[in-house]
């Protein structure tokens, strides 16, 4: 993929999330992340590239099997920015047609 298309893909990732925040379809923080995939509420995790490893590892434990699809990507002040806050490192997006959009587009982006 090219630069340009990368970049304009992490612009519309950025976008649906602001989206999804605006629209009361994102939870954020580990506790409400892990509380929506529990309750089936979750279409997709999104997890910033620079989330710490005890971070990653609790998401491993609770994202498996039938969980939603996960996706790493950009950083937590880019994610944090785009949801109207300082810094987040995990994210559910817990609109169904959000999170399928949410985790094409991070494909697109990756890391």
């Amino acid at each position: 993929m090219s630069p340009t298309s990368e970049s304009e893909a992490a612009g519309r990732l950025l976008g649906s999330l602001g989206l999804a925040a605006r629209a009361g379809r994102l939870r954020v923080g580990i506790d409400a992340v892990a509380q929506s995939v529990s309750r089936g509420d979750a279409a997709a995790v999104v997890i910033a590239g620079d989330a710490p490893e005890n971070v990653r590892r609790k998401l491993e434990r609770l994202v498996t099997g039938d969980a939603p699809p996960k996706v790493v990507v950009l950083d937590g002040e880019r994610l944090g920015r785009a949801v109207g806050r300082e810094r987040v490192v995990v994210m559910a997006v817990t609109d169904r047609s959000l999170g399928d959009r949410v985790v094409e587009l991070a494909e697109a982006v990756g890391v």
